[in-house]
């Protein structure tokens, strides 16, 4: 479906409500076969890696400067046909096809030998692990195959012990860079492992996805809510602010349940039906990122509400993609009030405003922002170029890109 039809599909649909369309799909496409010519680089994530729009910006930097890169990873959450990343010549993305009925360690097992196998056969420059289950494949295929290593952490353990550590920190030790995404995450990473090879790439959006300037938007107040649809990151308190709220205020979701919270899109339909609001929300399915930011572009704010920082895993400043991905598309971000973002946006707080994350605190900060839609207009516009000139990918990925380059 066009990006133009899902956006007149939305506008159409607000007096209606609903969730519309499925949460899950099939595999993703297949990118052209990438060219014979050095030098090469291995992508290994075993859940998809078109979830994680750093592995986007990365690849593509790397193809456009020349580099021959291969994904092998696994579908997650169902989202292999939505979330996919956009053909380039040189990038081929391949999902490791397992048969139905196979136990997880027999899945498992059969994605670490395809790692090794393609190590051994395509001869890579480097390995760029990236999940905590391509640890293993990747010593493996380091040793075996001797090949150089990069680990990108993205989600941060929450165990503290186990197996799955152990070969974590293995692999930390080896690689010749661990990348993090932000401070806090990097510290305790390199407490946990003992590395010292540790770099802080936050996860900003590349210079050509940021918007157009805008013109200042007029009839219905848009907010604008992407990715993993849960309580923690989009409670129910958002619902029940729009029951206070003028009727043009209409609240939109684009996202997917995860498998520890499937259902939560219909209980926040049925909160939202409870408060008399259910015809002013609506939640699409998950799609590429190059129609998500379209798609966000056609809002007023973005909703971040993020729970409370209480260990380092829990740090998302610098983490999330959502935020930035706001301030890229012109869109002002509403989230909750506390240090981490206070910190990370101290040098321009026009681009943000706060809120608690309960039901009388969101309605007045969403109130503040309608009642001064040129404000609005303005800290959009300020954080969209905040990014073209240094909240960008280009610009954060260079320390690494220098490491594969020194090396290759």
């Amino acid at each position: 479906m066009k990006v133009g039809s899902r956006l007149e599909q939305f506008r159409g649909r607000l007096s209606n409500g609903g969730i519309e369309g499925p949460l899950t799909a099939g595999s993703w496409d297949q990118a052209a076969v990438p060219c014979r010519e050095d030098p090469r680089i291995l992508f290994v994530q075993y859940t998809n890696p078109a979830a994680y729009p750093p592995l986007q910006h990365s690849s593509q930097i790397l193809a456009e400067a020349g580099w021959n890169v291969r994904f092998l990873g696994r579908d997650s959450f169902g989202l292999s046909r939505t979330l996919r990343f956009p053909p380039h010549p040189r990038i081929r993305t391949t999902r490791v096809r397992l048969r139905t009925g196979l136990s997880g360690k027999l899945c498992y097992s059969f994605f670490c030998l395809r790692v090794l196998w393609t190590a051994l056969w395509w001869r890579p420059s480097w390995i760029y692990a990236s999940d905590l289950w391509s640890c293993f494949p990747a010593i493996l295929a380091s040793v075996v195959a001797r090949r150089r290593v990069i680990f990108h952490e993205h989600d941060s353990p929450g165990v503290e012990s186990g197996p799955w550590l152990k070969l974590r920190k293995w692999l930390a030790r080896r690689a010749r860079l661990n990348v993090l995404p932000n401070e806090a995450r990097a510290q305790a990473f390199r407490e946990q492992t003992g590395a010292h090879l540790v770099q802080v790439v936050r996860n900003f959006p590349s210079v050509q996805e940021v918007a157009s300037p805008r013109e200042q938007r007029r009839g219905r107040f848009v907010l604008h809510y992407h990715g993993n649809i849960s309580p923690q990151l989009l409670p129910l308190a958002v619902v029940e602010a729009l029951k206070d709220l003028p009727s043009d205020v209409v609240l939109r979701i684009v996202g997917y349940e995860t498998i520890g919270n499937v259902g939560y899109c219909k209980k926040i339909m049925e909160t939202g039906a409870s408060f008399g609001v259910a015809e002013r929300i609506l939640i699409l399915p998950a799609v590429p990122r190059f129609e998500l930011l379209e798609i966000c572009r056609d809002a007023d704010v973005g909703l971040a509400f993020f729970p409370a920082v209480r260990k380092a895993a829990d740090s998302f400043a610098g983490a999330s993609n959502k935020v930035f991905d706001y301030l890229c598309s012109g869109l002002p971000v509403l989230c909750a009030d506390n240090s981490e973002w206070r910190a990370l946006f101290s040098v321009d707080a026009r681009a943000i405003s706060h809120a608690a994350s309960d039901a009388d605190s969101i309605r007045m900060a969403v109130f503040q922002l309608y009642s001064q839609r040129q404000d609005v207009h303005r800290m959009g516009e300020c954080g969209r170029r905040r990014i073209l000139a240094e909240w960008n990918y280009e610009a954060e990925f260079q320390p690494v890109l220098k490491i594969l380059r020194s090396h290759s």
